[in-house]
């Protein structure tokens, strides 16, 4: 059957057994947690050199890019940047407007220590990489492949050679965990299981509040923020605008990829909204991987919940340093193999939260995913836009 071919419908068949099993056979998880602890040990295994390498290989491609920047400057990382920012700092607003409580009965673990502003500075730099690498300290590894990837762009010498070295450990570290992805079924009917049987039933409200927060948080990214936005910086009817890209939108949505939908991105943006293929063909492919809004809001929001409910509550140094993880996280993603599970266990990791919630991310991920997708894909049409109203009132200016 074609129904079950598919990884996401063997995973779904999987979420449910895994719940069956958890309700009406609550010790057998004695005997099948293995499969789900194997499994966390094997994503765990790839992690590092799975976001460290894909990360570098990313930055050095795009510093082969130079026309990017004559282009449109740094203008379109800049509105990246911005709006991702905004949606992260959004879910973490969210997060705390409606103080998520409650927990599972987990084992209660610290994540990140309480941060002054100078910690803060200090925690994204490494005096010894090798031992962050050992701890898993992914933060300043994170901070020095950036930095390296940038000197490296800078450099002339043998830089192709090392560019398609890296090409082959990037290509070989994604098989791998192709191949890892694939046990997904096995390890999350285990996950699920187990973490059925740590639910506080007294605490559903918890997840009700969690889905309120979300869909609020995301409305108003999407309704509000990103239209003003638009409006604030080309004076054009946010109204008008959705109507003309509706179909991109929507494509989206049901699709749930937005690369997939870059076609009729690209499409609707030339013959609806007038914007021109030199803006568009660069802002949409770069915003397909890097602009990824609706992934920054829900990375924050969710970790936050995740974390209140394995008992561990973040303060502002905290949740300042999850704000600048998310960027990565939800731009990192689109690179990798099953992206959003291998950063959510990134970000697990970085936290301290449990591994085992990595089953609740897998269960609110399938309904979640068609609105994400369909933010970003939101944003990146308005990013368009605006990009293009910058380029053609300098063009204007520039005649006068």
């Amino acid at each position: 059957m074609k129904f079950l071919k598919k990884l996401e419908n063997q995973t779904l068949i999987a979420i449910i057994f895994g719940l069956l099993v958890g309700y009406f056979f609550p010790g057998a998880s004695t005997y099948h947690s293995v499969l789900g602890d194997l499994f966390i040990t094997l994503l765990k295994m790839v992690m590092i050199p799975l976001v460290l390498l894909t990360l570098f290989h990313s930055l050095l491609n795009l510093t082969k890019q130079q026309d990017i920047f004559k282009q449109l400057g740094f203008g379109i990382f800049v509105y990246y940047l911005a709006t991702s920012v905004l949606a992260s700092f959004n879910g973490l607003l969210m997060a705390n407007i409606f103080s998520f409580g409650g927990s599972f009965e987990t084992e209660k673990v610290s994540g990140l220590s309480s941060l002054a502003p100078k910690d803060i500075v200090l925690s994204f730099f490494s005096k010894n990489l090798f031992k962050s690498l050992v701890e898993g300290d992914l933060v300043p590894l994170i901070v020095f492949t950036i930095t390296f990837a940038v000197f490296v762009g800078k450099s002339t010498k043998n830089k192709d050679r090392l560019i398609e070295i890296v090409d082959v450990l990037t290509d070989a570290i994604q098989k791998l965990t192709e191949f890892i992805i694939k046990f997904t079924p096995v390890g999350v009917f285990s996950l699920v299981a187990v973490l059925f049987n740590k639910l506080d039933f007294d605490k559903y409200s918890e997840m009700g509040s969690f889905f309120m927060a979300t869909g609020i948080g995301m409305s108003i990214h999407a309704f509000i923020i990103l239209p003003l936005i638009l409006w604030v910086t080309t004076k054009f009817s946010p109204l008008r605008f959705f109507l003309q890209v509706r179909e991109a939108v929507l494509v989206a949505f049901f699709s749930q990829s937005s690369s997939a939908t870059m076609p009729v991105t690209m499409r609707v943006l030339e013959e609806n909204a007038q914007v021109e293929e030199k803006v568009y063909g660069v802002s949409v492919p770069i915003g397909a991987t890097l602009n990824m809004d609706g992934a920054a809001f829900y990375h924050a929001i969710l970790i936050m919940f995740m974390a209140s409910l394995s008992g561990i509550q973040l303060g502002f140094g905290e949740q300042i340093v999850l704000l600048l993880l998310t960027q990565v996280s939800s731009a990192g993603a689109a690179g990798i193999p099953n992206g959003g599970l291998m950063m959510m266990s990134m970000m697990l990791s970085i936290v301290g939260i449990p591994a085992e919630m990595i089953a609740l991310y897998i269960i609110v991920d399938r309904f979640w995913d068609l609105p994400i997708t369909a933010v970003n894909v939101w944003g990146d049409l308005i990013g368009a836009k605006v990009l293009d109203s910058k380029l053609k009132n300098s063009s204007d200016k520039a005649h006068i």
